[in-house]
């Protein structure tokens, strides 16, 4: 009986000795089975990025007794989880008739999960449990070069702010002539009667709120919450010409 597939062992002398590490034999057989049906292996893509840090303080944030499931931290654009209206701070507690346990578990639960069909999911949102149905994709037919947003559906609202925010992937930064290794939440449009209007413009980078470093939308919404009567400063990178520029703009 197959339990796993042994891949690699962590000894200290390269010897047969130490911790063994393996493949579950069910992503096994599913693997051997979609390479006899399809000759490649389907990668179920949910499009979401998770919190791998999700603590107690941040449960008790979300009105949650305790810190159980994987909490979204980002939902990237045209993917099954912007379908399927998840958002950040959302947190997976069920998925596939599974309990998720966190993070890494809900990567292995989506990677064994079928495709194009609808899979209940349970949600904590707002200190309510509630389910969408979530049809999973093939990465592959997803993924597509990013180049800089034009459309500003393609990105994620920020109601607080009256402006719509895009994080940041190394082509694009490319693409726009930040440097590599850039982060920030790329701006792609500010509402008439913003705030912001005149003060941001667009692709301008924001790359912190209130000293704290955003590397994902959820992390300017965290910050707006926790800050909600007091004035924020943000930290902007800007192009102009062949010059990067550095601007702060308070917030009140």
């Amino acid at each position: 009986e197959v339990i796993g597939v042994n891949t690699a062992i962590a000894s200290n002398s390269g010897g047969n000795e130490g911790v063994g590490f393996s493949i579950p034999s069910n992503l096994v057989r599913k693997v051997m089975e979609e390479l006899l049906e399809y000759g490649r292996v389907q990668r179920a893509y949910l499009g979401v990025k998770l919190d791998s840090n999700f603590d107690q303080a941040v449960a008790s944030r979300l009105k949650m007794e305790r810190p159980q499931g994987a909490r979204v931290v980002e939902v990237y654009p045209n993917t099954p989880a912007a379908r399927a209206s998840l958002a950040p701070d959302d947190v997976i507690v069920r998925f596939n008739q599974e309990y998720v346990q966190d993070e890494n578990h809900l990567i292995n639960l989506v990677s064994l999960a079928p495709l194009n069909q609808g899979i209940d999911t349970v949600v904590i949102r707002n200190g309510r449990q509630i389910v969408v149905k979530v049809t999973l994709s093939d990465r592959e037919e997803l993924q597509q070069r990013a180049v800089a947003p034009e459309d500003p559906s393609k990105g994620y609202p920020v109601e607080e702010l009256g402006m719509t925010v895009h994080q940041l992937d190394p082509e694009t930064a490319q693409s726009l002539g930040y440097p590599p290794g850039s982060n920030g939440l790329l701006v792609v449009k500010v509402e008439p009667g913003s705030q912001l209007t005149g003060k941001l413009q667009r692709y301008d980078l924001i790359e912190e709120a209130a000293r704290t470093p955003l590397n994902s939308v959820g992390d300017l919404t965290q910050v707006l919450e926790e800050r909600n009567r007091e004035t924020i400063v943000l930290k902007i990178r800007r192009k102009n010409g062949s010059n990067l520029e550095t601007h702060m703009i308070v917030l009140k």
